[in-house]
């Protein structure tokens, strides 16, 4: 897991020289704000915009579920691939993302799949 935190800081680097995500204080290791998951179905040998990230406050990813992990990837616009190596990847407390952030499920595989981000939607 620590590969992976180290691989997406370094994807992350574009993001954070653009628009940073400002730091929320974590009160007892919580982040605080809307709680939001979104399910995509996507066609075979097809991309799909999943989630735009608020042009108020930021979103912290917490969970990235992806049905076939062999041929389907998730991207965000800025940052690149988002690590995971397993079905279902959960970080924690997350990784920020800035406003107007593009998440895009992509399918290079022959059939249909499906991919599921949570996070929290915060204020700060």
């Amino acid at each position: 897991m620590r590969v992976i935190a180290v691989v997406f800081a370094v994807l992350l680097t574009g993001v954070a020289l653009t628009t940073p995500a400002q730091a929320q204080q974590l009160k007892k290791g919580t982040l605080t704000g809307e709680i939001l998951s979104k399910t995509w179905p996507i066609q075979a040998n097809s991309s799909a915009t999943m989630f735009t990230t608020p042009t108020k406050g930021f979103f912290v990813l917490t969970q990235l579920c992806v049905e076939n992990k062999n041929n389907v990837t998730v991207r965000a616009a800025s940052g690149g691939l988002l690590p995971g190596d397993e079905k279902c990847t959960t970080y924690n407390p997350g990784f920020a993302f800035p406003q107007n952030e593009a998440i895009t499920c992509v399918n290079d595989g022959a059939g249909a799949s499906s991919c599921l981000i949570t996070g929290v939607i915060t204020k700060k």
